[in-house]
């Protein structure tokens, strides 16, 4: 029954796609193909191979960008986060750049990085970074002030309060930044090979797709970027549950 709830969303969506388009056919078949039809082409043979390559090359810059992009917020939120005079004085710096969109900054990650796959990669992690950081500054301000206070009680040392106390205090913010990054530089991924372009990714197939006005593939890979979005959300909660084992 549990099951049957969780998967009646997708069932609606498709049931109303199989009405619009292959019943009643109320929209152009250009603008929105037959389900059936999107279906049989994206599991051919050939598009199968397309799709896994195409996977493994966003994958990769996916993962590199929002590696690299994560593990320096995390470093930095917790230091700034530690320090009253760090996050007063970083309060304007980080505001600023965090309203920059990734998209509009473009040029200038061509401009230093060029049009390989180390643009797209900086792309990613610059969207990851501040999403992650600031929920791990926030992490650290927030965290249980009875626990550190009984750590001064007990003589512990800045180094002891850290890790034991700020660290795994902020944790749970720290993973809310990470799941709502992980989002957001997927989406990112894809722009990125949409904008810069690039030989092989989802985002240049999807945007191939679009120029030949091929709206099966066009549907088909978006299919894919939703499953592999959800896949990874379900991937990333089995984590957290396994890391954050204590938090309810």
């Amino acid at each position: 029954m549990d099951r049957l709830i969780k998967s009646s969303g997708i069932l609606v969506i498709l049931l109303l796609w199989v009405i619009f388009a292959d019943l009643l056919k109320i929209a152009n078949s250009t603008i929105l193909p037959s389900l059936g039809d999107t279906i049989l082409a994206l599991f051919s043979l050939d598009t199968l191979k397309n799709i896994a390559t195409d996977l493994a090359q966003s994958g990769m810059r996916w993962f590199y960008g929002y590696l690299s992009g994560s593990i320096i917020a995390i470093i930095l939120g917790l230091v700034i986060g530690s320090s009253k005079l760090l996050q007063k004085s970083s309060l304007f710096v980080i505001e600023f750049f965090r309203c920059l969109p990734v998209t509009a900054l473009f040029p200038i990650f061509l401009l230093l990085f060029g049009m390989g796959n180390l643009s797209k990669i900086a792309m990613i992690a610059y969207a990851s970074f501040f999403i992650v950081l600031i929920n791990t500054i926030y992490g650290v301000i927030y965290q249980n002030k009875t626990r550190a206070k009984m750590a001064n009680i007990f003589g512990c040392s800045k180094y002891q309060k850290f890790q034991n106390i700020t660290f795994f205090g902020s944790l749970p913010q720290i993973f809310i930044g990470l799941r709502l990054a992980l989002s957001i530089s997927l989406i990112i991924t894809i722009v990125a090979e949409m904008f810069i372009g690039s030989d092989m990714g989802i985002g240049q197939s999807l945007y191939n797709s679009f120029l030949t006005l091929n709206s099966v593939m066009l549907y088909g890979y978006l299919i894919i970027v939703g499953i592999t979005g959800y896949l990874l959300n379900i991937l990333f909660l089995k984590i957290e549950k396994k890391i954050l084992y204590w938090v309810q």
